[in-house]
């Protein structure tokens, strides 16, 4: 029995320093993203033609979708999911940022049914289309810059409904 005790216990340290592990990986994930994001805004300083610095904001926009993704699970308890709320809500504001478009101009509205997870692999699906749909929102939906963006997502059984909405 002392010994089923002793296997138990460098068990429970193996699975937690595995935890711990995970959890690096994904914090030198999202650095190296970062780094990857900040690589692109020096050479954006370079470039005078609009065209191509916002293909380069793009760019960093879908990078920073993804590096979202792996800082929230490093900050998560549980890493095999995140919560689908707090993540839209986040990945809205960096791109609001972004486009330098102030809170008070356009308005995130947000209709989310109660504990919705994914894991990282459909997160990041998730987080890449949100960042077109949003992005492409900003930037022709809104002439005089006021506004407002709707996402409503429920699930229907084994499916997600997302529905995105401006006015």
């Amino acid at each position: 029995v002392n010994m089923l005790g002793e296997e138990l216990e460098h068990s429970r340290i193996s699975l937690g320093e595995k935890e711990q592990l995970l959890k690096e990986v994904h914090h030198r994930v999202k650095n190296n993203m970062q780094i990857i994001s900040s690589l692109l805004n020096l050479q954006s300083d370079k470039i005078t033609d609009k065209k191509v610095l916002s293909l380069i904001r793009e760019s960093q926009n879908r990078i920073k979708s993804m590096a979202l993704v792996h800082e929230m699970l490093y900050k998560s308890q549980d890493l095999s999911k995140i919560a689908l709320d707090k993540y839209i809500e986040n990945l809205c504001k960096s791109i609001g940022d972004s486009y330098s478009v102030p809170e008070s101009d356009i308005k995130f509205m947000y209709d989310f049914e109660e504990n919705l997870f994914f894991d990282i692999d459909k997160m990041i699906l998730l987080g890449l289309i949100l960042n077109e749909i949003i992005s492409n929102s900003l930037k022709y939906a809104f002439p005089n810059q006021m506004g407002e963006i709707s996402i409503v997502l429920r699930k229907d059984g084994t499916k997600h409904n997302l529905l995105v909405s401006d006015n």
